[in-house]
């Protein structure tokens, strides 16, 4: 064969029954930090339709209850090209959490609740540069959540948020406030582009849910059921 052929392989593991964890007392102190550990692959894929139990009642690991805390379903680090579809996560925190160094992430089919809903970040804490890229949540169901898909940032230089799109969003609101847009007063957010946000409230009796603002820059358009006047009007790059 030639010196210039090259290969990519593909690992994977399809799951038709159940793969269980150890309980939490048979650990024995070897990996208990690694029940699944698969490092230096690319190019990783589960399918099937057998289910992944962390026997985790001990660690409030796996499907949680709403007040575990720092029990993310999913946590996404420096991962590029990574497909999350067709799974119902229930957590205390964010059902999938996605953070710095991670790109081209399709997410779909997601019902999630309780949880914190889908989130970008934290991203910049103590000035650090962050940069998340090309992510995509489509088709998915929040049940029960404290927010729906949301990009969380501390309040510094470091991050510029830019080319958000939320598009077919609908449901009920606890609160009159069903879009938050809180960007960083030193650095705008910019070509946030909002289309067909039709949310409702359980709060009061008032029809149309309300938009709270800081810095943020974009249009909104379609079916609008919430105010987004707060919105500062910039036109969209193609």
């Amino acid at each position: 064969m030639g010196r210039d052929m090259q290969f990519k392989w593909r690992y994977t593991n399809h799951v038709e029954g159940s793969i269980v964890a150890p309980e939490v007392g048979k650990w024995n102190n070897h990996g208990a930090g690694k029940w699944l550990s698969f490092e230096r692959i690319d190019g990783l894929v589960f399918t099937g339709s057998g289910s992944m139990d962390g026997s985790g009642s001990g660690l409030r690991l796996v499907i949680s209850d709403e007040y575990s805390p720092n029990t993310d379903g999913i946590h996404l680090s420096e991962s590029q090209n990574v497909r999350i579809q067709n799974s119902i996560i229930g957590t205390g925190d964010d059902c999938i959490s996605i953070s710095d160094g991670t790109s081209n992430v399709v997410i779909d089919g997601i019902t999630c609740g309780p949880g914190h809903g889908i989130s970008i970040g934290s991203l910049g804490e103590d000035q650090s540069t962050a940069t998340v890229e090309k992510i995509s949540v489509s088709n998915s169901y929040f049940l029960n959540t404290t927010n729906g898909a949301r990009i969380k940032t501390w309040q510094e230089n470091a991050v510029h948020i830019s080319d958000v799109k939320y598009n077919n969003f609908w449901g009920t609101s606890s609160k009159d406030y069903a879009v938050t847009l809180n960007c960083s007063k030193t650095v705008a957010c910019t070509d946030i582009h909002l289309t067909n946000i039709n949310i409702t409230t359980v709060a009061s009796s008032v029809e149309n849910t309300e938009a709270a603002c800081i810095n943020a820059y974009g249009e909104a358009d379609g079916y609008l059921n919430t105010d987004m006047s707060c919105l500062h009007y910039s036109e969209i790059k193609d």
